[in-house]
């Protein structure tokens, strides 16, 4: 190549550069519209928060998974042994607080701003300490027989889900106090809703 050619290539490979370029910052263009398009809602585009549970593909009728969850949080209670844990907390310990401390990396504070003035909450957990299922068990008060396993309240479950009745003490940013909880400290959170006076307690 002769020397009066290189400015010819050079200009030639600064266009090609630029065009590239150019089309780069397009499919980046197309990728924010399509993950936006993805969102379902206002808190979800604020937040940059968008997820799908594992297995939702599975468009089938009746999808048999499995499925996971993310957990949004942990539970801080003063109970750290599964055995000795009450059943019912609020019954028996009324005085223990326990803290929801929901997971700053996945849950935007504005996913709790209208919990202010909401005294009630249920809250979903996974036993993560739970144990082997089978189809019946002994309880631990009452009468010492066995019980089929759906009669009870036992933790041992094929999904070993927590449902738990708690109130509202104070909330600060993603840490809600609430009265006695009778989950283990470090429990998963799965979910939190309000409870509905006019239907739950139907």
């Amino acid at each position: 190549m002769r020397l009066h050619e290189y400015p010819a290539l050079a200009g030639r490979q600064v266009g090609q550069c630029r065009g590239n370029a150019r089309r780069l910052a397009h499919g980046l263009r197309l990728s924010r519209v399509a993950a936006n398009a993805d969102a379902q809602n206002d808190g979800a585009l604020a937040s940059g928060y968008v997820a799908r549970m594992s297995g939702a593909d599975d468009e089938s009728e009746r999808p048999r998974g499995p499925f996971s969850l993310t957990p949004i949080g942990w539970v801080s209670s003063p109970y750290r042994r599964r055995f000795g844990t009450p059943q019912q907390a609020s019954a028996i310990d009324s005085d223990r607080e326990a803290v929801l401390e929901l997971d700053s990396e996945l849950i935007p504070e504005q996913a709790l701003r209208d919990l202010a003035g909401v005294e009630r909450l249920w809250v979903l957990s996974f036993l993560h300490r739970s144990g082997t299922w089978g189809p019946s068990v002994r309880p631990p008060r009452g009468a010492r027989v066995r019980r089929s396993l759906f009669a009870t309240r036992s933790p041992d479950r094929p999904n070993p889900i927590g449902l738990h009745r708690v109130t509202v003490v104070a909330i600060d940013g993603l840490r809600v106090r609430v009265d006695a909880l009778e989950a283990l400290d470090g429990t998963p959170i799965v979910d939190v809703k309000p409870r509905l006076a006019n239907i739950d307690e139907r």
